[in-house]
């Protein structure tokens, strides 16, 4: 099920989005600070529950449950707010639960877990699987076209010189690749799924920033940060590679006249973190996208059908990854994708 968490504090939305990774059948499908950028996720993507302050900066969680109910089906919504007073109660009375901050996260996620278990949400998950399917044929069309330009690109090269192991060993990797995507629909459309496994998000960056590497305009500076002794996440190697892969390039299609470009990978409390972050043009409003709008227009200046978001958000969920974008203050965009660690065995 996709939730859209909303509230003015931006440390409150952070606790709430990683309490959130600790239930099944969750994703987060955005984090937002003010009314009128949550009215837009719920009119273009829908979201299945609506978390929300009583309060917001620029209006009030009734406001956005009134809103919310207009539409059909309409969402599940929880107040989780510090706001205890009856007014507030009541006029947050058509939600579906009202929690007091002070009570925590964990009755949060209680009370998350009734409105799953629900009959209302059985319908959605069959329509959400369907769905999927969808985008992950086109997901797979789209990367496989990234990934079948690195090898053309890479055996031009090749044939241009007479011996060149590392073009030749980027070449080969891009086409197995390719290849490992084709069979994971394939899996999927049997009615199977590639078994997710651990893996070392730091690895397959590195490997993953080794291929695409000739796709980098000239003028783009490209640096990799990545924390020592990461712990593992759980995932598909494949889909891994195309998350980064298509924030690489996004990043680089906001850089037309060239910038800089950092991929790191961070140990941020339970979670390890992928950051993509570019010096390019930015956008406005970078969190519209990242919770299921469509595609911001970074493609005027080269032909595409600009899917490389939806296929970030649609890996990302699969993995019960959060996302986030964000305008950063120095100019450009990060883009962050935050993955539950595998807990040790206790």
């Amino acid at each position: 099920m996709k939730v859209l968490v909303v509230d003015g504090k931006k440390e409150d939305r952070r606790l709430v989005v990683e309490a959130l990774l600790d239930l099944t059948n969750v994703i987060v499908y955005g984090a937002v600070g003010e009314l009128r950028d949550a009215l837009h996720v719920i009119a273009t993507d829908a979201p299945d529950i609506i978390i929300t302050d009583a309060e917001l900066p620029d209006g009030t969680g009734a406001d956005l449950i009134a809103a919310a109910r207009r539409h059909k089906p309409a969402p599940a919504i929880a107040v989780f707010t510090a706001e205890d007073s009856e007014e507030a109660r009541a006029r947050c009375a058509d939600a579906d639960l009202y929690i007091h901050k002070d009570l925590g996260l964990r009755e949060l996620q209680h009370g998350v877990r009734d409105l799953l278990a629900s009959k209302r949400f059985a319908r959605a998950e069959r329509r959400d699987a369907f769905h999927l399917i969808g985008r992950m044929a086109a997901g797979v069309a789209h990367d496989l076209n990234n990934y079948l330009t690195v090898l053309s690109m890479t055996l031009d090269m090749i044939q241009r010189r007479e011996t060149d192991r590392e073009l030749w060993a980027n070449a080969k990797l891009a086409l197995e690749t390719a290849t490992q995507m084709t069979r994971n629909l394939i899996a999927y459309a049997r009615g199977g799924s590639p078994e997710p496994v651990p893996l070392d998000l730091a690895a397959i960056v590195r490997r993953t920033i080794g291929v695409v590497a000739r796709l980098v305009p000239d003028g783009v500076l490209i640096s990799i940060d990545l924390d020592d002794e990461v712990p593992p996440v759980m995932g598909v190697a494949s889909e891994l590679e195309q998350i980064i892969l298509n924030l690489v390039l996004n990043a680089c299609d906001a850089m037309p006249k060239g910038g800089e470009l950092k991929v790191g990978v961070r140990r941020v409390d339970e979670q390890v973190a992928l950051i993509v972050e570019d010096t390019g043009l930015g956008i406005s409003d970078a969190p519209k996208f990242a919770e299921g709008t469509l595609s911001p227009s970074t493609k005027k200046h080269r032909h595409g059908a600009g899917l490389g978001l939806g296929i970030i958000r649609a890996v990302a969920e699969r993995h019960r990854a959060a996302l986030v974008m964000e305008r950063r203050d120095e100019g450009g965009t990060a883009v962050t994708v935050s993955f539950p660690r595998i807990q040790p065995a206790a």
